[in-house]
């Protein structure tokens, strides 16, 4: 009588089998992503760029596929007015079964090359210290375009132009998020006969244009260090900058005049949400709204919370910015307007701040007159 086979021989023939057949799928892919960045870089060079790297490797079995590049460069329109790239190392990184969410990092030394006003070429330097790196992800619609990402970075260096000083980040997230085109507003989704009824899609689509948004920003600095120069009169370290950019409305197209007039009739308008600022003792929170007038230029309001502002007051006089007499009385009419908090601390002085007519003010105090935006 013939043995029957045994059930752990079973479990591992079929585990073998599936782990060959996974090995096979996941070669196969890597095979792919190799061959398609080498056309896409053969595709680059046929249209007169120049792309080109140092080593192409593909790895990350069995869980996922990491196409890493080594002294990587990319130069677009190299015999006119364009830009360039040269970088250290990067990598690139996707799950099999996920290929909607590409991750990637940066490492090393990353030179950017771009061209000025004046006709000249510049080169900025962006260089991550060896405890620093950068990483981030973005996340692609059905037909493999971009609609959401953020990036993640710490002990950055940066460098303008050559010759100009060198600003510093602790730490830099950015968040970016547009509207999937599923969720595409401002326009009915297909209907359908019930009944003899129309049945309108999903409700979403009668939302109006300018209360949703098509694109979001949100961002926090940490550790921002200016060069002393720029910095005046403060000090030179920024502590924290975030907040969240929300652009409603219609997705501007066109030309820049008719981008702008065509988001401006839509009732677009750029929300500013959760805006924090701690600088040389200064603490200051805020949302607004500003939008585009009739004219083209930023109208709009924002409501600032500001505390520290004494000890600004005395740090300006001391490094001579204002003499004591003006502080003082300074001092005592933000003293007046401001409210200590129930909880106690520092006096709060809460102002509104608005764009009007290229005007800028604070209350009824006018503090500036603002450059005319043009649009061509």
């Amino acid at each position: 009588m013939a043995q029957r086979p045994r059930p752990l021989v079973i479990f591992i023939s079929c585990l073998a089998l599936l782990t060959g057949a996974y090995s096979g799928w996941w070669m196969f892919l890597a095979s792919g992503l190799r061959d398609s960045a080498q056309t896409w870089i053969a595709e680059r060079r046929a249209k007169g760029h120049e792309a080109a790297y140092g080593d192409l490797e593909v790895g990350g079995f069995p869980f996922a596929l990491r196409l890493r590049l080594n002294d990587a460069s990319y130069i677009l329109n190299p015999d006119g007015e364009g830009w360039a790239w040269r970088g250290g190392d990067m990598a690139v990184t996707l799950r099999p079964w996920d290929p909607g969410h590409l991750k990637f990092s940066l490492g090393g030394v990353h030179r950017f090359t771009y061209t000025s006003g004046d006709g000249g070429w510049h080169t900025a330097t962006l260089r991550m210290d060896e405890a620093g790196d950068a990483e981030g992800m973005v996340g692609l619609d059905g037909a493999g375009l971009p609609w959401a990402g953020f990036l993640d970075a710490e002990g950055l260096e940066v460098t303008p132009r050559e010759g100009a000083p060198t600003v510093t980040l602790r730490r830099f997230h950015f968040d970016l998020r547009k509207r999937p085109p599923s969720e595409a507003v401002g326009e009915d989704d297909e209907t359908t006969e019930e009944g003899g009824e129309t049945v309108m899609g999903a409700i979403s689509s009668m939302i109006p244009a300018h209360e949703t948004a098509f694109l979001r920003v949100a961002f926090i600095l940490e550790g921002l260090r200016l060069p002393e120069e720029a910095a005046r009169p403060f000090g030179p370290e920024i502590e924290l900058v975030q907040g969240r950019i929300d652009l409603m409305g219609a997705p501007p197209r066109g030309s820049a005049r008719e981008a702008a007039e065509a988001w401006r009739d839509s009732g677009g308008t750029v929300e500013l949400a959760g805006f924090a600022l701690r600088w040389d003792g200064l603490d200051i929170s805020g949302d607004g709204t500003l939008a585009l007038d009739g004219e083209l230029q930023p109208t709009g309001a924002m409501t600032l919370s500001a505390q520290g502002f004494v000890t600004v007051i005395d740090t300006l006089v001391a490094r001579g910015v204002i003499r004591p007499g003006p502080a003082a009385t300074i001092r005592t009419i933000l003293g007046l307007m401001a409210k200590t908090p129930e909880e106690g601390g520092a006096p709060v002085l809460k102002a509104p701040l608005t764009v009007q007519k290229r005007r800028l003010f604070v209350g009824p105090v006018r503090l500036a007159e603002l450059p005319a935006i043009t649009w061509e």
